[in-house]
C-alpha cells in the first residue's frame, strides 16, 4: 500500500505527467473500494479496503 501512495503523490506533483492509455489498447485500470465506518464492534476503528488493478 506504500508504494501505491507514493505512486500517487508523485503523480500529484507532477502536473501533466500521469498515466496514459491509447484509445483502442486493451490497457487498463479497474478500482474498488470497499469502507466500513467502525463496523468492528471490539475496536470501533474504521476499515477501509482498496483494490488497484492496472492491466498493461
Amino acid at each position: 500500500m506504500k508504494k501505491v501512495n507514493r505512486i500517487f503523490q508523485y503523480l500529484k506533483g507532477t502536473p501533466g505527467r500521469g498515466l496514459y492509455f491509447k484509445k483502442n489498447s486493451n490497457r487498463g485500470i479497474e478500482v474498488y473500494i470497499d469502507s466500513d465506518w467502525a463496523g468492528c464492534p471490539s475496536d470501533r476503528k474504521s476499515n477501509i479496503y482498496i483494490y488497484i488493478y492496472i492491466y498493461i
